[in-house]
């Protein structure tokens, strides 16, 4: 694997999550950043010997024997395993925590990262006939996450003038950039292939920087990268993977800037329907970027929408991936519906209601003798007050109601794919009955096309799109397939 970027460290190596009286100190290494995100520490034969011992000494419990007097000091050692029979004392309790190095490069950057697995190195080097030799030479690779490089650690950190992210598994033909939050910061899309185009390694960059930067406010461009990734994700149907990220701030006595790498080793290799053709992306980004709001990603509950629909890239099983899908529409439906009144009758005249309705239930107690009647009638009860209590006897209608409402709202056709929106019935038989049927595969393509366009009409798109369509076969078996077909939103009356 291609190494992205590597510096020698000076530093020590310590414990993270408690106090350590025994650090290893002096520790001269360098640390390796590769192109799919690995992150790995290069130490000598010496530094691996002293992080065994350090990693032995303190994962298991040390006693020590109090010795009863009646018993001889040489019976004592004798004894020394049989615990049970002497009176012992608990001096050391196993450390738990994480290990971390903290130090400075050569270049005077400091730097500070976690040991992602103690228990997990790999050697090399040391291939020469002289053992003694090959030993000194060995070299080891231990493995880092969350990379911390501080730039300029004598500056302190201001407000955000840029941000940097490294992806995977993103291919981007046209760089192209584009403003959002009312004009006042820029996002891009910039290649960083270098003739591989290898899922797992980086690929592209994101680039937020803010334009005006004499009136720069607070901000944290993490969110915004958040919900950039998931649209982009939705657009090109594949998982996105963070590699790094770099940050630029304007402090008091100049700019700062710090490096991040996760070292996070999972990757995501599942994949949807690619909804925007790559030639269109940086079209569909350019008109989409000023619609990455609080108010559509946060109010409207479109950011974990989107996550929902991302997940579903990733399973195997229809039945999840059905599940993942009506999760889609009910965070959306949520949101939407609760800006809006869904009561029959208004609050008093309801609370009126429940107080006579409890109150005459509550006098049938006394009359009944029948333990067996009893115990029925308090269950009885119990739902009876629990269903006043969440409002559901005071709701306009039920969730087929409330959905058809939320796309009529938005304006979004769907009579063409569930006239009566009968997937909810697929949905019930999933989470009720546990299973769907067999003919739950044709019915998740027409679900991931109501979302998509449902989508697309919160976003306000206007272009070309793509969606699963059923190709019907002509042969004795009745054979069916599917395949893509190209729409354009606004939607047209064929939808």
């Amino acid at each position: 694997m291609e190494i992205e970027k590597q510096f020698s460290f000076v530093g020590n190596l310590k414990k993270l999550h408690e106090e350590d009286n025994q650090p290893i100190e002096n520790l001269i290494a360098i640390i390796h950043c590769y192109t799919n995100g690995n992150i790995y520490l290069e130490i000598d034969s010496d530094i691996n010997e002293k992080l065994n011992n350090k990693k032995f000494y303190e994962s298991a419990p040390i006693y020590k024997v109090k010795t009863p007097s009646s018993i001889d000091q040489e019976i004592s050692k004798a004894l020394l395993f049989q615990l049970d029979e002497l009176e012992k004392e608990l001096v050391h309790t196993p450390y738990e925590g994480d290990y971390i190095i903290q130090g400075r490069t050569f270049e005077n950057w400091f730097i500070k990262a976690n040991i992602a697995d103690t228990s997990f190195t790999v050697s090399f080097g040391g291939n020469i006939d002289n053992k003694e030799a090959a030993k000194n030479t060995q070299k080891y690779l231990v493995r880092l996450s969350n990379l911390h490089i501080d730039y300029n650690p004598q500056v302190i950190r201001g407000k955000a003038l840029e941000s940097i992210y490294g992806l995977s598994n993103l291919e981007v033909r046209c760089n192209f950039s584009t403003d959002f939050l009312d004009s006042q910061h820029e996002f891009s899309l910039i290649s960083v292939y270098r003739g591989k185009k290898e899922a797992e390694i980086l690929s592209a960059e994101i680039k937020f920087r803010v334009l005006d930067e004499e009136n720069a406010e607070e901000i944290s461009y993490n969110t915004y990268f958040a919900w950039f990734e998931l649209l982009i994700s939705f657009a090109i149907g594949k998982c996105i993977k963070n590699i790094y990220r770099v940050e630029t701030s304007q402090g008091v006595s100049g700019q700062k800037k710090i490096e991040f790498w996760s070292g996070d080793q999972v990757f995501i290799k599942g994949s949807g329907i690619a909804v925007i053709q790559q030639p269109h992306l940086h079209l569909f980004i350019k008109q989409c970027a000023s619609k990455v709001t609080l108010a559509n990603f946060s109010d409207k509950g479109l950011g974990s929408a989107l996550r929902w629909y991302v997940e579903a890239f990733t399973s195997n099983t229809v039945s999840v991936e059905f599940m993942l899908l009506c999760t889609v529409l009910e965070t959306l439906n949520k949101h939407h519906s609760s800006n809006f009144s869904s009561k029959l009758i208004p609050t008093s005249m309801y609370q009126k209601i429940r107080e006579q309705i409890l109150s005459v239930i509550g006098q049938y107690e006394k009359d009944i003798n029948d333990e067996n009647i009893l115990e029925k009638y308090h269950i009885f009860k119990t739902k009876v007050e629990k269903s006043f209590a969440d409002g559901s006897f005071n709701q306009v209608g039920s969730l087929r109601t409330s959905l058809k409402q939320m796309l009529e709202f938005y304006k979004v056709p769907y009579k063409d794919l569930f006239p009566e929106l009968e997937f909810i019935k697929i949905r019930d038989k999933i989470i009720h009955q546990g299973f769907g049927g067999l003919y739950i595969a044709p019915e998740l393509r027409k679900l991931a096309n109501l979302i998509v366009r449902l989508i697309l009409s919160i976003l306000k798109y206007q272009g070309a799109y793509i969606e699963s369509r059923r190709i019907e076969i002509k042969d004795e078996m009745g054979c069916s397939k599917h395949g893509l077909t190209y729409k354009t939103f606004p939607f047209q009356d064929e939808c």
